[in-house]
């Protein structure tokens, strides 16, 4: 694991990064914390650092990289990511602001409202009493969303992967190319 500290050093910075946005966020609007635009942004600049954490461990390596390492030295700095973002989510909405929870609510039942001609009264109802009867920020909820959130950023460390190794010149004496995955 010691080949991967400057991917862990970026996973670490991210996080914090991803605390203080939210934290300012939290501080202007809390609104802007659930916005789709705001948190599609957040996505694509996480999708950006896990390049750069790519990159500077290829760069750590000498230049030459094999997808594996590749792979998971973007999936550690994620990983990293997604412990801190999780356990600072929990504590903010059980512990900083607990009524943000229900705000969160207003903000989830107003979106289901406007899709309620598409879904149906009968479906309308179902997903409300889900929204209702779950705690998606209760501590069984961040351990649950855990595994998903990996299995995303995994998928995309993967395929960045691809783009990010260099495999080892031709060596002509051993008629082979060099590590290619």
């Amino acid at each position: 694991m010691e080949k991967f500290n400057i991917a862990a050093r970026i996973g670490l910075f991210w996080g914090l990064g991803y605390i203080a946005i939210t934290m300012v966020l939290y501080l202007v609007d809390h609104a802007l914390m659930h916005n789709s635009w705001v948190n599609a942004i957040l996505f694509f600049l996480g999708i950006g650092i896990m390049y750069y954490s790519g990159i500077s461990t290829r760069k750590d390596f000498g230049g030459i990289i094999p997808w594996k390492d590749a792979m998971t030295a973007m999936w550690v700095s994620s990983l990293i990511y997604i412990l801190m973002f999780n356990f600072f989510s929990y504590a903010l909405y059980q512990w900083i602001d607990p009524e943000l929870k229900e705000e969160l609510m207003a903000l989830q039942v107003k979106a289901l409202d406007q899709m309620r001609d598409f879904m149906g009264e009968e479906q309308y109802e179902k997903a409300l009493e889900a929204m209702e009867s779950t705690d998606s920020f209760d501590l069984s909820g961040i351990l649950k969303s855990i595994p998903f959130i990996a299995l995303i950023y995994f998928i995309i460390a993967c395929l960045l992967a691809l783009a990010i190794k260099k495999a080892e010149p031709w060596n002509p004496d051993s008629k082979t190319y060099g590590d290619q995955f």
